[in-house]
């Protein structure tokens, strides 16, 4: 099966002659998409709620890279789906980094993403997660799976994965398994993903520089961008830390009746009529 699949592989890139651009890294084999779900509270209703978003991870040899979907559809596909994007504001208000990018450097995780009203990068060891690899099998996406468990960020993952995508790619930051990871559930219930597709195509796996972009440690991030999101305050106004004398440029979107798009300097912020609770996926 393994053969197989590393077969199909080559033989599309053979076909397609994809090869890399001046900022790409490396050239997908593979793309990954998981649905993503966050339970979750209405800001301003208490009402239980379920976020869920679509991403897309582009496997190559060396480089992988995560990202939502539509922004993979539309800079790699060169589609712009309105009905994938109106979806995933209107129903994934708790945060996802813009890109996830493993081993680059090598060895290392960068991640990209915006805390109002500037963008942040972040490196950190790649290697940190533990998998206990079980024995116990499930069948998920018509893949035979194994479980492991491991501990990230603060929080206890249990995945499923297969060994018959020689990959050990998964979603977010989570990867190291011996096999693609096709599920992963965290300890509380709070985060789950889980493959909705798997698609043998060559793209360039892109990383162009962002020199705007605030470099900062990981764990200093994450004590900043949790104390800001977690605050009690930030239900009640999701830019409550920006003060009247700040530049920022606001531009404001309504998807629909009920949605609302917000972007300040550029970076993401949900309407204070739409704010969720706040759910971080790593706590410490």
């Amino acid at each position: 099966m393994k053969r197989l699949f590393l077969s199909l592989l080559a033989g599309i890139a053979a076909l397609c002659g994809f090869s890399e651009t001046k900022d790409s890294v490396d050239v997908s084999q593979f793309t990954v998409v998981y649905d993503y779900a966050c339970k979750t509270r209405m800001g301003k209703t208490g009402e239980d709620i379920t976020d869920t978003v679509r991403l897309a991870v582009q496997v190559g040899t060396k480089v992988n890279r995560m990202m939502e979907y539509y922004w993979y559809d539309y800079f790699v596909h060169r589609h712009r789906n309105e009905d994938v994007l109106h979806g995933m504001w209107g129903h994934c208000v708790n945060m996802m980094p813009e890109c996830v990018y493993t081993n680059l450097p090598e060895g290392q995780l960068t991640t990209r993403e915006g805390v109002v009203p500037k963008p942040y990068e972040v490196t950190e060891p790649m290697n940190t997660i533990r998998w206990k690899l079980s024995e116990d099998t499930a069948t998920i996406a018509t893949y035979p799976c194994k479980k492991a468990v491991g501990e990230f960020g603060g929080r206890t993952w249990t995945v499923f994965y297969t060994d018959e995508v020689p990959s050990t790619a998964g979603p977010w930051k989570l990867h190291g398994c011996p096999g693609l990871i096709v599920m992963a559930d965290d300890a509380d219930g709070i985060h789950h993903f889980e493959l909705r597709a798997l698609t043998a195509e060559h793209y360039p796996i892109v990383f162009e520089p962002k020199p705007d972009h605030v470099k900062m440690p990981r764990d200093k991030f994450i004590k900043f961008r949790n104390g800001l999101f977690c605050s009690p305050r930030y239900v009640e106004n999701p830019v409550y830390w920006l003060s009247a004398g700040d530049n920022i440029q606001i531009q404001s979107y309504m998807w629909s009746e009920t949605d609302w798009v917000e972007y300040y300097n550029g970076i993401y912020a949900p309407h204070k009529d739409n704010v969720r609770y706040y759910q971080p996926l790593e706590l410490k």
